[in-house]
């Protein structure tokens, strides 16, 4: 149960981080898609293929090509609806 658990909020956080994901030519949105939620030794990981995800992400400032996106878009979603997105991801598999 914690595999599929920690699995869906994952997928969830992707999910709902997708809209705020910078979009100047759609590759970082693309490429975070394709990568999903890739299953790691200690966990699962979320992420993009890009050479310049990290650096995209770690941008606080400036002009971004599309209204609503902006840097940090997995911490902000874990930080404004992670303990919403986990409490669905334990009821989805609760027994």
């Amino acid at each position: 149960m914690p595999d599929k658990v920690l699995y869906a909020y994952a997928r969830m956080v992707l999910d709902t981080a997708l809209p705020t994901i910078p979009m100047d030519t759609g590759k970082l949105r693309k490429t975070s898609m394709t990568a999903g939620v890739q299953k790691t030794a200690t966990g699962y990981k979320i992420g993009s293929y890009t050479t310049y995800a990290e650096k995209m992400y770690n941008k606080t400032s400036g002009n971004w090509t599309t209204v609503g996106t902006h840097g940090k878009w997995f911490s902000t979603v874990i930080n404004e609806r992670g303990t919403m997105l986990m409490s669905e991801a334990v009821a989805r598999y609760k027994l």
